[in-house]
């Protein structure tokens, strides 16, 4: 992923001025620690589904390689669980989208 370039005018009392604010991929993401991984592991499908649902857009859990591994062991568990059990944590869960 490339830099993220936001560009902005932001108008003053002497004129408009262009800013540019510079994201790098590194702010936008959360490390993939062992520790954050064996809390991943540890979370039921429906756990996690919700997570996904419901987290804020951007989340930073969901980006770099904690958000790899996070999809990843979302299609781990799904698969392990089953189409009923799964349908019942998507019905649980709900979607207020």
């Amino acid at each position: 992923m490339s830099d993220l370039n936001f560009n902005s005018r932001i108008p003053t009392r002497l004129g408009v001025h262009r800013i540019v604010i510079r994201l790098w991929r590194k702010e936008l993401q959360v490390d993939l620690t062992p520790e954050l991984k064996a809390q991943i592991d540890a979370k039921s499908y429906e756990a996690l589904l919700s997570r996904w649902r419901n987290a804020p857009i951007g989340d930073k859990i969901f980006q770099g390689e904690s958000g790899e591994y996070w999809g990843k062991r979302m299609s781990e568990v799904r698969s392990q669980v089953g189409n009923d059990q799964y349908v019942a944590a998507s019905k649980s869960i709900g979607w207020d989208g």
